[in-house]
Formats: C-alpha cells, structure tokens, sequence
C-alpha cells in the first residue's frame, strides 16, 4: 500500500516539490536505519514535540522568572535591566525568520523546528556563563566571612554623606554589571529558537493528521506547554536552596544557610538541566522526515493544498492592502487589540516579578515565593480560561454578550488590584529605615561602628538579638565571631536580653547576632490574606482569555479570522508583552531605599547604582497598586468601548457559497442575521 501510494504521489504533477528530508525517510543526514522508519509517526512526533514545548515554557516562564531577584542580587542589576532581559525573548521571537524559513516550499519543518530546539539549549547554556566566568560570590571568598569590626584604622567611608552612603556598595560591581549583556545576548538567541515551536511544529500537525484528530493533537500539545511553567516553577524553588557555589565550596564553609539573609541559591543549575533537555529533544526532531511514513495519504493530499496555496500566494498579496484596511475599519477589533495589549502588559508584568514582589514585600526566600506563584498561576491558568469558554459554549452568547462579559471581568478585576495595598512594613534596618539606638539621624555610620573600620564594600547583612537587621557584623560593630554563623561583643545591639551558646572548645558566649533573617511577628496574617486576593485577581484576569478570543473571531469577517488573529498577536506583543516588564521594572525600582553601588568610593554616580539591597514596602505596594489601576482602568475603558462600537458581519447566500458582509448604517438590517454554529441544527445533530 505504501508503494502504491508512492507511486501515486511521484506520477502526479501537485506533488513533484523537493523535500530536504531525504525522500520522507526517518534518520540522520545519510544514516537513515530501517529501525528508525518505525518511529516515523504522528504520535512520535507529538512526544518530542511535546518534550520541547514543556521545557520551553519550564525555562521560560517559570525558571527565569524564579531566578530574576537572585541573578539581581549577584549581578547588581536593576529590575529595569531584568524586564529588558526577559523582553529580549519575545523580541527575537517578533523578528526571527526561521518561521518564514521553515515554512518556504521544500522546507523540512521538524528539522526547522530541531534546529529552534537546538538554539534553545544553546541559549540556555549561554544564560548559565556567567557563573563560571564571574568568580566566587563574595560570601564564597574566605577572607570575607568574619567582616567583624577591627578598631585599628578609621572607618572607611566614615566621611560620606547620608544619601552617599545609601547608594555605596559592592567590590567589583561594574564588572558583574556586564554579564547583563551575555543574558540579553542569551533571551535573543532562545526568543530566535522558541519562534519556529509553535508555528512550524503545529502546522507540521496539521499537515500529517486527520482533521478529525488535529484538535486532539494540538491540545496535547498545548497542554504540555501548560505544565512547563508550574515544573520551572517548583524546580528552580527547590534549586535556589543550593548555595550559589556548591560545586566549589560548601555553604557551610563559608557559614550561609538558605535563610541567611545574603543567601544566593544556585540559580544556573536550572539553566544548564533545561539546556541538556532541550539539546536532547532535538536530536529525534532532527531525524523526522517533512512527510511522516505512517501518513503518506494525508501528507499527499496536504502537499496538493499546499501547491494550491502557492498558487494563490500571489492573489494574497493583492488582497493583503483590502484585508488591512477591513481591520482597520472595524473598531471593535481594534478596541480589542488595544484590550488585550493591556492584560498582556499586566501579565507579562506580574509573570516577571510576582515572585520578587512576594519575596520582598513578605521577607520569605526565594524558593518559597516561587512555591506560591506556582501554586497560583497553574490552577488560574487553566481552571479559569477553561471555565469562561464553557461558560460562553453553555449559555450560547452572542457576541454583544460576550463583550459585555468581558467588561464585567474588567471590572472585577481591576476591584481586585487592589490585592497589592496588602503587605507587610519593611523589617527594621539600622541606619536605613530607623535610625541606630539613641540616635535620630539615618545613616550607615554612626557613633558605635565609626571606629571599626567598616567598608560599604560587602554587604553581609545580619539579624541582631533585638530583631534589627545590620549592614554587616562591623556596622553592627561586633568584635567577635563564632563558627562563622554568630557573633558576640556588638556595639551596636543593645538587649536586655541575650543567648547563651556553646561554641568549639566547650565555651558559652552571649550570642547578639547571627547571619540569618531576622523575623517579624506583625505579619503573620497578610500573607494569607495577599495570597487569597491574587488568586482572584489572576482567575479574573484569566477568565477574560476566552471572551477576547471569541469576541475578535466573531468581530472580523470568516474569511479574515486567520489575518485578524495573526494581526492581534503583533499588536499585542509590541504593546503589550514586550514593553511590560520593562515599565514594571521601572516602577520597582523607583521604591528602592538601599541601592548597591559599583564602585569603592562614595559619590552621587547615580548611573553606577548596582542592584537594590533594600526596598521601601510601602512605596512597592503603592506603586504596584497603581500600576495595575492604570492598567486594569484602560483594559475596562477599550473593553467598553469595543461593545458599544460592536457591528456584526451579516450572513448572505451567494452563487458560490456562504459570504460575509460588514454591517453598515445602509445595512441595519445586519445586526439581526447572525448565524453561529451553535444555531445549526445540523451541527447540533452531529455534536
């Protein structure tokens, strides 16, 4: 039967296009095994394809979005430097040609699709470089670890001015400030490889399976990508509870612990795990030939399409002027541009920085906040899109009451923006939110320390006995140090109380400092309330997801669908996900209190400011507060205004077929002979 077919597709005129894929055989380059055409099937195309897509949204939008607080702090980098980091992916994948490439006549599209894959462990290797190019973190470096006050010279930076001193900082800075290059370089070059994934890989679906199984076959495939995030999520949590340098020396060593509060985790480990998988996804998609052995009938009718699609590429092009300017002309759809350009700025955003936001506003670590967004995004994500298209499929809503739907999802969401005014005060830092015991001015240096030869250089904040949290054991000016986890003789801590420990050797110390972070009663109860108030701000937002899909499909005529949907992504993209992290992080930083500094001596070089050590909780919340407002109050403001311009297309009965026709004020007729699917009594029969 196979011959056959074979014959039959050689003999015919549609079907003379040259595949590089060596004749539709599974294999390598020249070794293509007898065993290995087996594997040449849909269902095995859909595993790898399945395989590829899971880890792309593992790294993307769940592991990169867990590490970005931690890759600030070790690179002093700012959150504007982040969002331009995480927007470097979605440009890459707006310009990229590899979609265009893969998709010309005689193009293989598994290899185009491997080679993307490739480039996605390629990029994720390169994401991982800076940490075996730029050093021990300073903890690491032994020398470092005491950092205890030493009375023999005067303070360095004694004579810098309170604002100097609240933007003085890291050793070294300006140098780990340029591996933000090799990260941007890196989002590039994943953005280029992630393009042809969901392009190429579902048309090559569609091209190699029934009609009747291409809806199962997508959303299999859809459905991995879903899992992805909630994995990257998990995952990079548990691996920031690794020190940052574990391979080449133990936290114990140098005396961190995972709640220490200048802990690192070990943030490239995803990288380089998600990088292995991904290069090993693409070895089998590298061997798929463009034509699937066990569909050789579909693909021979496929390839006719295609040939007739060729044919009239060029009636598209003459075409493609009208179809612009038919979008154009059809308010509702561009209000609903507009619309979801601005919830893609809100979750483009809040994808970024959610768990940096719970991080810092709860003073929780790291893996806990991923913990939490994770928990959140997957059941919103799913459960909440899923529930309003069956909620539109249930109750048959028309398009005006989709759109007024959609309005109403709004506007209970932008209420529940409101969920960022809760957080928690910021925990008492000497000389930076309070001001040293019996002092009354905020500054870093003070009476007690200004002996101790203290430098701005290294940031090693402890937690005192009086739950004040200190630059460093000098500022805190303690003299002794124990197992290098605790310290005693402090100058700086006053308590009525303190903490007898034994240490090595058998002798009992008063313990009035330790390197962890310090804990605060007065937050026990808004973080439940927090977590409870995002949930349903994200179901909400969510929930819109369905009614904009199907309010922009039944705004735009039939034979437009496909040229409006392709449109819409473009627009979104360039208003909305791509310049979303970057106005967020803009925002973040403008609530910083503490910035490290790039240089060793004080001055108000403000553009040599690293990453924030410390943010003001009340300005974060308020800022996030009213950016989600703003945004929320113009997503209700072009949601409202897409259903009052909202004028179906009108069904006629033509010579040829079915055709649509904008209603007009000439027409008004129109808005009363819509027809759906639903409306089918056929449909219906069949369903």
């Amino acid at each position: 039967m196979a011959n056959t077919v074979t014959n039959a597709k050689s003999s015919d005129p549609a079907s003379t296009a040259d595949f590089d894929d060596g004749g539709g055989q599974c294999g390598w380059c020249c070794w293509k095994p007898k065993f290995l055409q087996r594997l040449s099937t849909s269902k095995s195309f859909l595993f790898w394809i399945c395989w590829a897509g899971g880890f792309q949204s593992f790294l993307i939008n769940g592991l990169l979005n867990v590490c970005v607080s931690t890759i600030e702090r070790r690179y002093d980098l700012t959150s504007t430097d982040s969002g331009m980091i995480i927007g470097c992916y979605d440009i890459a994948s707006f310009l990229t040609a590899m979609s265009y490439l893969g998709g010309r006549k005689g193009a293989c599209k598994p290899h185009w699709v491997g080679y993307g894959v490739l480039l996605l462990g390629i990029g994720s290797f390169v994401f991982a470089t800076p940490h075996l190019t730029s050093g021990l973190y300073q903890a690491s470096v032994k020398e470092q670890v005491i950092n205890t006050c030493s009375l023999s010279v005067p303070s360095v930076n004694a004579s810098c001015s309170t604002s100097d001193q609240l933007t003085a900082g890291l050793t070294g800075g300006w140098a780990l400030q340029k591996f933000k290059y090799v990260f941007l370089v890196a989002q590039l070059i994943m953005g280029a490889g992630g393009a042809p994934l969901y392009t190429l890989g579902t048309a090559f679906i569609d091209e190699n399976v029934s009609h009747k199984m291409q809806p199962i076959y997508s959303g299999i495939f859809y459905g991995s990508t879903m899992l992805g995030p909630a994995l990257g999520y998990i995952a990079g949590g548990q691996l920031l509870r690794l020190y940052v340098d574990f391979d080449t020396i133990s936290a114990n060593e140098v005396g961190m612990a995972p709640g220490s509060s200048g802990w690192i985790g070990a943030w490239w480990l995803g990288f380089v795990i998600a990088g292995t998988l991904l290069c090993i996804a693409a070895i089998p998609l590298l061997a798929f030939p463009g034509e699937l052995l066990g569909d050789f009938i579909q693909c021979y009718n496929n390839s006719r399409r295609f040939v007739d699609h060729i044919v009239s590429f060029c009636l598209f092009l003459r075409e493609l002027p009208l179809a612009i300017k038919e979008l154009a002309t059809r308010w509702t759809f561009l209000f609903i541009c507009l619309e979801q350009s601005c919830e893609a700025m809100l979750l483009a955003g809040f994808g970024a920085f959610l768990p940096k936001i719970i991080e810092s506003q709860f003073s929780l670590s790291p893996a806990m906040a991923a913990i939490i967004v994770g928990g959140l995004v997957i059941p919103c994500g799913c459960g909440a899109s899923y529930s309003g298209g069956y909620l539109i499929k249930h109750y048959r809503m028309r398009p005006r009451t989709i759109l007024k739907m959609s309005c109403f999802w709004v506007s209970l969401s932008f209420i529940f923006s409101l969920a960022f005014m809760v957080y928690c005060p910021n925990q008492d830092f000497a000389g930076v939110t309070i001001p040293y015991s019996g002092k009354h001015e905020l500054k870093i240096v003070s009476d007690c320390n200004a002996k101790c030869s203290c430098s701005l250089d290294t940031y090693d904040p402890i937690c005192g006995i009086d739950n004040i949290l200190y630059y460093s054991p000098c500022h805190a000016g303690c003299t002794s140090s124990h197992e290098t986890l605790v310290y005693s003789n402090c100058s700086c801590i006053s308590s009525p109380e303190y903490k007898r420990m034994k240490v090595m050797g058998g002798a009992e110390i008063d313990v009035m400092a330790a390197r962890q972070t310090c804990t605060s009663a007065k937050c026990n109860h808004q973080l439940y309330l927090f977590t409870i108030l995002l949930f349903l701000f994200l179901a909400l937002v969510f929930m819109n997801s369905m009614p904009i899909l199907s309010a922009t499909l039944r705004s735009v005529p039939y034979n437009r669908r496909a040229f409006a949907l392709g449109t819409q992504m473009i627009i979104w993209r360039l208003l909305g996900a791509i310049p979303g992290p970057m106005i967020f992080g803009l925002f973040i930083d403008s609530s910083c209190v503490l910035w490290s500094h790039t240089n060793n001596e004080c001055g108000d070089n403000s553009d040599n400011s690293g990453s924030c050590l410390i943010y003001n909780n009340y300005s974060f919340s308020r800022a996030m507060v009213g950016l989600a407002l703003v945004v929320k109050g113009f997503t209700f403001f072009f949601a409202t205004l897409a259903w009052w311009f909202y004028t179906p297309p009108i069904v006629t009965k033509a010579s040829n077929g079915v055709q649509e026709v904008a209603a007009t004020s000439a027409n008004p007729e129109a808005k009363t002979k819509e027809i759906y699917a639903y409306d089918n009594t056929a449909v219906d029969r069949n369903e």
